[in-house]
Order: structure tokens, then C-alpha cells, then sequence
């Protein structure tokens, strides 16, 4: 497909997103700017039925989404997201075309990397596509998610293991636990549930998203999935990726184990 296109700017999209007319002039805009290598765009989920699609949306716009606005603002990003990555043509042939990519899980990543590397800027886009999640049941939602935290954890392990400090709720139950009084551990709970909730709210509120009342008594479970799927992305490197095993070595390079 690569190799029958014949424009400057190379655009890959999941099939799962939804857009509007203003997707492709929004996404190629930043282009004006040479220093500009790759431009790529968050994402909104929106869940077609189920309480684990909910989860998994809860997820998406109430934890990872604002906390890469925040890593965002604090240094430039340096990587792309799958669901939208743009970039130059030029830039692209420099780094060694998409072969650079193969047998690589954190694709979108090494994307944005290598782009980097070359002394080109990552743009993030303001632009939001749409996001359509469907996840079956709780079973496929763990692995799904645990693929993420196991590549994350392949590409950035400092970030992904100092992440715990991020999972307020969890924390906060394990502090319970060995809390000098009882009601000084409850009070650390109650702020931390609290919090998050508030933080959730207005995150919503922002983005002009609807939340049922349902989803908000969902957000501490929400919590300790991600507490969990975080833990247990430290032992072991298989995942499950279209019904087969892989396993994840440095720098997310793919080995089958089926």
C-alpha cells in the first residue's frame, strides 16, 4: 500500500475511529512547520454495551488521556498513538521506512522516537478522534489492557514502575492496612476516593462527555483494575495479541510463543 501512495504526507489510522470532514486538514495542519516530523492525536472512547467496555472508556478519558495532557505540557511528547499517526514522507525514507517497524509491538512508539532521533519534532494534534470500544467481557478487557502496561513497561520502565504514585485509591487502601489509627487510614481513603472522583467530573465535564451515574460508582473499581494490571505487568513478558501469544523482549520486539 506504502509504495502505490504518492503524496508528502503518509497518514496511519486504526479502523476502529470515527471522524469528521475537519480530520485530515486538522491532522496535516502542523506540517507547515518544517521542525515538524510526525503528528499524531489523542483519542475519546465511547462504549457500545457492557460493563467492561465502560471500564475500559473510564479508563481511556479519565486516566490516560488527561495524564498525557500533563506529560505533555510538562516536555513536548516524543511518540505517537496508534489510533492517528501522521508523517513526512521524507521523514519516514530517513529512518528506514516502515521495516524499522516490523516484529515491534510499541509501533506507534519507535514511530514517534525515531522521528525524533532524526531531529524532528512529534506534534500533538488538538484534534480528538473517536473511539469505539467493545470489549466482550472482563476477561478480554485484563488482557487487552495488560498487553498496554507490558509494553509500556518495555519501552519505559523507570516511568511505568514510578507510575504507582498515580494509582491514589489502591494506595490508599494498602496505606489502611498499616495505618497507625484506623480513622487516620479511613480519612487518607475518603480524600483519595474523593479526589479521584472530582477529577473524573471535571475531566468530563471539559471534554462535553456524558457520564451516567452508574459510571461514577464504577471509578474505584476502575482504579483497582489498573492497580492490578500495573502489578501484574512486572512478571512476565506474554501477552495476547488476535487470539496468539507473544512475548515482549526489549524494546517491545515480538517473539510468537504459538
Amino acid at each position: 500500500m506504502y509504495q502505490q501512495s504518492k503524496y508528502d504526507w503518509i497518514i496511519i489510522a486504526d479502523s476502529d475511529i470515527r471522524v469528521d470532514s475537519n480530520y485530515l486538514k486538522s491532522i496535516v495542519a502542523p506540517f507547515e512547520n518544517n521542525k515538524i516530523g510526525a503528528v499524531t492525536c489523542l483519542y475519546l472512547c465511547f462504549p457500545i454495551k457492557g460493563i467492561a467496555s465502560r471500564l475500559s472508556t473510564l479508563f481511556i478519558n479519565g486516566w490516560f488521556l488527561p495524564s498525557v495532557l500533563i506529560a505533555n505540557a510538562i516536555q513536548k511528547i516524543r511518540y505517537c498513538f496508534g489510533p492517528t499517526m501522521a508523517i513526512r514522507r521524507d521523514v519516514l525514507e530517513q529512518m528506514g521506512g516502515f521495516n524499522k517497524l516490523l516484529s515491534v509491538l510499541a509501533d506507534d512508539y519507535l514511530l514517534g522516537k525515531l522521528t525524533f532521533d532524526l531531529g524532528y519534532q512529534v506534534h500533538l494534534s488538538s484534534y480528538l478522534v473517536k473511539n469505539i470500544v467493545e470489549e466482550p467481557n472482563f476477561k478480554r478487557l485484563f488482557l487487552h489492557e495488560l498487553r498496554w502496561a507490558r509494553t509500556i513497561y518495555s519501552v519505559q520502565p523507570i516511568g511505568h514502575t514510578f507510575s504507582v504514585i498515580v494509582h491514589a485509591i489502591p494506595v490508599s487502601l494498602l496505606f489502611l492496612a498499616v495505618a497507625p489509627s484506623y480513622m487516620l487510614g479511613l480519612t487518607v481513603v475518603s480524600i483519595a476516593i474523593t479526589i479521584r472522583l472530582l477529577m473524573h467530573l471535571f475531566i468530563y465535564r471539559n471534554l462535553e462527555l456524558e457520564i451516567r451515574s452508574s459510571d461514577i460508582l464504577l471509578i474505584p473499581l476502575r482504579d483497582l483494575l489498573t492497580f492490578i494490571v500495573w502489578s501484574v505487568s512486572f512478571f512476565g513478558r506474554s501477552i495476547q495479541w488476535r487470539q496468539h501469544n507473544f512475548l515482549v523482549k526489549a524494546n517491545s520486539q515480538l517473539v510468537i510463543k504459538d
